[in-house]
């Protein structure tokens, strides 16, 4: 199966930044003190995790100059490219 570069880049770029939006969209209630959301939709132990890891990652960009955001936005993009470049080469 043939996939293009293109189509690898955007669904790498999906999973790394749309599912986190997802994931804190679908819990609510999330105390900034306990670091623990109170419901989710879809409520299973890995969607709170999920979920309560995001939260902590914005509360902490909030306070560090957005620094650990971009780190995270930095690596998704590193390692995005590095997949792509490493699946192209095995094709090849």
């Amino acid at each position: 199966m043939k996939v293009s570069r293109n189509t690898l880049r955007i669904v790498l770029y999906a999973s790394i930044y749309l599912l986190p939006i997802l994931g804190m969209i679908n819990c609510h209630g999330w105390n900034e003190g306990t670091g623990v959301v109170q419901a989710c939709y879809i409520d299973f132990s890995f969607a709170r995790v999920y979920a309560e890891f995001y939260y902590m990652l914005a509360l902490a960009s909030a306070f560090l100059l957005l620094i650990p955001l971009v780190v995270y936005i930095l690596l998704g993009v590193l390692l995005t490219e590095i997949i792509v470049r490493v699946s192209i080469r095995q094709k090849a």
